[in-house]
């Protein structure tokens, strides 16, 4: 007998109280109203980490399903999987033919119209529903952390989590160097690392990923990387979180391209805000909750970037310049080869110079030059060359 055909044959109010024995947070109160119960990646999710629970065991995925829609009046069951993921929906739809489960397997975004009338249950709500009926439940997260450092990002492997599980030990990082920590779509300071994995809906741990920035990130590169994804994940149908993602990546490019105004700040926080109320799904609803945690945490990073023409960090490489030191090339010519742009003018036996205008700061050329004599720096250049000048005859003034 399957799991699912035991839960038919205990009944409904049977499984009902189970459920609320076992405190799953599964919504019993919407009744006659839903006429589906939907399950996938939560529409904003980038990761999809969470995905690998049915990857890994499909089978207790679909059983769980069908035990919601079951307790759900016999509700409609749907799966919704990421567009490229058609290999797993030819999987999936085999499984529920031969568990006899009812289920529509579709790839893409969850629609909007969808969400307003079905109950939307993750991956791990239905782990638990299974497991409910098998009387092997116990509460636990699927977690992945995520390390972040300038612009390098690496993961650890992805593991269960119970509840009650300090932050501090699922991170593998000097805590000294965290400048903060990413719990779903909001931002949190180091701080919370004293704190610890929560039953409860407190923590936004939606995507599976804690997200950890060290502190040689510059978190507006970091909105804007936010921003950017959440306009490819964006399905174009709702007005506000199409133009909302649009309009604020566009201004937070401006400022990590060193033409930002102080005065459209108060404009992207009115923007952000009335995303979270204004867009039909995820997408929109979360899509500014980055932003808005920087503008509130990290207001000093704003104010070095629009007024002091700056990027601490030295990530964002607008604010950055590039040069060759006159005193050390031997005009060999190294850079100019590497140089996609074509952007270094130089002879040989010449000191060579880059024109910035034209320069990408893709720093390939200071790693081309066997002399080292390539810099990138946030402050001032010194005094170069501007003309043709022969090694070893540039005199500064």
């Amino acid at each position: 007998m399957s799991t699912f055909q035991k839960a038919k044959a205990a009944g409904r109010e049977a499984l009902i109280e189970r459920v609320k024995k076992n405190e799953i947070p599964f919504d019993m109160t919407t009744g006659k109203n839903t006429v589906s119960i939907v399950t996938g990646l939560k529409n904003h999710d980038r990761e999809h980490v969470l995905l690998r629970i049915l990857e890994q065991d499909p089978e207790v995925v679909l059983q769980g399903l069908a035990i919601a829609g079951f307790i759900m009046n016999d509700a409609e069951l749907l799966c919704y999987l990421p567009e490229e993921k058609a290999e797993l929906k030819e999987l999936l739809e085999e499984k529920a033919a031969e568990l006899e489960i009812e289920v529509r397997v579709e790839t893409g975004k969850i629609p909007a119209d969808i969400l307003d009338t079905g109950l939307y249950c993750s991956f791990i709500m239905l782990k638990g529903l299974y497991e409910t009926v098998e009387e092997t439940y116990g509460p636990e997260y699927y977690l992945c952390t995520k390390y972040k450092r300038g612009k390098e990002e690496w993961y650890g492997n992805p593991q269960w989590v119970k509840p009650g599980t300090p932050f501090n030990e699922l991170i593998e990082m000097d805590p000294k160097r965290i400048k903060a920590i990413q719990l779903g779509t909001h931002l949190y300071l180091p701080d919370i690392l004293e704190e610890s994995v929560a039953e409860s809906e407190v923590w936004n741990l939606d995507t599976g990923v804690i997200t950890v920035f060290d502190e040689s990130c510059c978190m507006i590169h970091e909105a804007e990387e936010n921003l950017y994804g959440g306009r490819r994940e964006c399905c174009g149908k709702c007005t506000f979180c199409r133009e909302g993602l649009l309009q604020l990546h566009t201004r937070v490019h401006d400022i990590t391209s060193k033409h930002g105004e102080w005065g459209s700040m108060e404009i992207m926080k009115e923007l952000a805000e009335a995303m979270a109320y204004s867009s039909k799904c995820s997408v929109g609803n979360t899509g500014a909750d980055f932003l808005l945690d920087t503008f509130r945490f990290f207001e000093q990073e704003y104010v070095e970037h629009i007024k002091k023409h700056t990027c601490a960090e030295g990530i964002c490489s607008a604010f950055t310049n590039i040069y060759i030191a006159p005193d050390g090339c031997v005009g060999c010519g190294s850079c100019m080869k590497e140089c996609p742009e074509d952007c270094i003018e130089g002879l040989p036996g010449y000191i060579h110079m880059i024109e910035g205008l034209k320069c990408t700061k893709c720093l390939r050329c200071v790693k081309a030059c066997p002399q080292q004599v390539i810099f990138s720096t946030t402050g001032k250049i010194p005094s170069i060359p501007d003309r043709l000048t022969r090694v070893g005859r540039f005199k500064r003034y």
